[in-house]
């Protein structure tokens, strides 16, 4: 079953780009204007799941992710490519650069999950699982990912791609995936030029984190901090004068 994937571009340089868990390839979307397509054609995939492969059904896993992303590669005829990943999809990305190297020519993993996962403890897990059937804390968690720095018409915009794009099973199933699938070992020494980026802002996925999980399963890797950004990983929970801050923690 082949994804669903949007192209956009005409150039020689090839690149996939793997969604978010909160929403599919929509996430993307304000960058496209900006696109460079005369020198990057792009690929921008929706997992099984979600958006336009909704109706794809499967093991929802990290792998199948990765091996998914090869098929579309082949199937547009791409035999080197770059890879772009968000948060989970950096995770799926980093499997792919160590099951084909030979076929990776660099990725660029933007506040990626760690390949080795990233566990959640019991009660922040619950809260993220209620997202999937209940809006409002997709709200929250949308509000928290960008620091609340926003405003209210980012976090509606946001919700709405996510409320459209990423149906209930399809937040379920591929919460368990970056939380408990670790890949490290498939992608540990993986030659291939990449570059991480963290948020300023990120108080979990920062800078000492992905120094110590990506940067060191990829010998040529670097990291960048963008200024002034952040996906602020935490979810806030309750609402009016019972507000509450609950951190997104990580187990053990």
């Amino acid at each position: 079953m082949l994804l669903e994937h949007r192209v956009i571009g005409r150039g020689p340089q090839k690149v996939i780009a793997a969604h978010t868990w909160f929403a599919d390839h929509s996430t993307f979307a304000p960058m496209f204007p900006f696109l460079d397509g005369d020198a990057f054609t792009y690929a921008f995939v929706d997992f099984r799941g979600y958006g336009a492969s909704r109706h794809l059904t499967g093991e929802c896993n990290i792998r199948e992710m990765g091996r998914d992303m090869i098929d579309v590669a082949d199937h547009l005829g791409w035999k080197a490519f770059h890879l772009l990943g968000h948060s989970m999809g950096g995770q799926a990305a980093q499997w792919v650069a160590g099951r084909i190297p030979e076929r990776v020519q660099s990725a660029a993993l933007v506040c990626a999950v760690p390949a080795r996962g990233f566990p959640l403890d019991a009660a922040t897990a619950a809260f993220f699982a209620s997202a999937a059937s209940q809006h409002e804390v997709r709200g929250q968690i949308g509000a928290t990912v960008t620091g609340g720095r926003y405003g209210k018409g980012f976090v509606r915009w946001l919700v709405e791609v996510s409320v459209k794009t990423a149906p209930e099973a399809a937040l379920s199933a591929y919460l368990k995936a970056w939380t408990e699938n670790d890949v490290e070992a498939e992608v540990n020494g993986c030659p291939r030029p990449v570059k991480a980026f963290v948020g300023e802002f990120d108080p979990v996925l920062t800078a000492a984190v992905t120094s110590e999980t990506v940067i060191k399963t990829f010998p040529n890797a670097e990291l960048e901090t963008i200024a002034n950004a952040g996906l602020l990983i935490r979810a806030i929970s309750g609402a009016g004068r019972g507000q509450h801050r609950q951190d997104f923690r990580r187990r053990g």
